[in-house]
């Protein structure tokens, strides 16, 4: 009697540790570095800083391939949150860049749209890999093509700001400023409350779905990844279109 229940005591503790690993400390990261990101935005050459950000997001993923305890697993999935945090506001800066108040919110819908894309060929792709070479081989191999593409954002990409002259460009607000006048929007502030709580909602439910679906209904790892990344990735193409 003992046995099963040491078993289900550390099988509830591995389960703690991950859900801190996977959700609170990267969120944590993610919203902290958010606005860090941001301001190099506004400062250095955009490209760049948007390939630093893609290429760290990519080498902190096949860095799960090396994990074998909590602190690696949460310091890698912190890496993540960081790189990932960043390419976010840089993109944005650049979109805000190369098109007009009238285009942005249907370019912005692509991008968000080529994302959800993303998470489609991840989860299936991901599935398939890793019944096949394991889940360590996976991370490798799906993080492995986001340092081409850091590389080719880098290289292609126009920076706008280095064909105006330097008395040109526009300078940064100070970041107190544009948290007042944000603050004043009540769409920006119910946009970001909903935002929030939809975005824990989904995060806690992706976390454990695709455990829930292999260990309840002994889905194999590449029939939950098809159905899971078919879903929530395809879905969330439509939605942003």
């Amino acid at each position: 009697a003992k046995q099963p229940k040491q078993r289900r005591s550390i099988e509830q503790r591995q389960r703690h540790h991950i859900g801190l690993a996977v959700g609170l400390l990267f969120a944590i990261c993610y919203a902290g570095c958010s606005i860090p990101a941001a301001r190099l935005a506004d400062r250095m050459d955009r490209p760049l800083l948007l390939a630093i950000f893609a290429g760290f997001w990519s080498m902190m993923t096949m860095a799960m391939a090396t994990v074998n305890s909590f602190a690696a697993l949460a310091l890698v999935r912190m890496g993540v949150g960081m790189g990932e945090s960043g390419c976010h506001p840089t993109n944005h800066s650049l979109v805000s860049s190369y098109f007009g108040p009238e285009r942005r919110a249907r370019v912005l819908g692509i991008v968000g749209a080529g994302g959800a894309f993303g998470v489609l060929f991840a989860m299936i792709a991901g599935g398939a890999l890793a019944s096949v070479v394991g889940w360590r081989m996976t991370f490798l191999i799906m993080g492995a093509p986001g340092l081409l593409v850091a590389l080719l954002l880098w290289l292609i990409l126009p920076e706008p700001r280095r064909m105006m002259r330097p008395e040109d460009r526009p300078r940064p607000t100070p970041l107190t400023g544009s948290v007042k006048t944000l603050l004043k929007n009540p769409a920006f502030v119910w946009l970001t409350v909903a935002a929030v709580l939809c975005t824990g909602g989904s995060m806690g439910i992706a976390t454990w779905l695709a455990a829930f679906f292999m260990r309840t209904y002994g889905m194999p790892v590449q029939v939950a990844g098809f159905w899971l990344g078919l879903v929530s990735g395809g879905a969330g193409a439509i939605g942003y279109v």
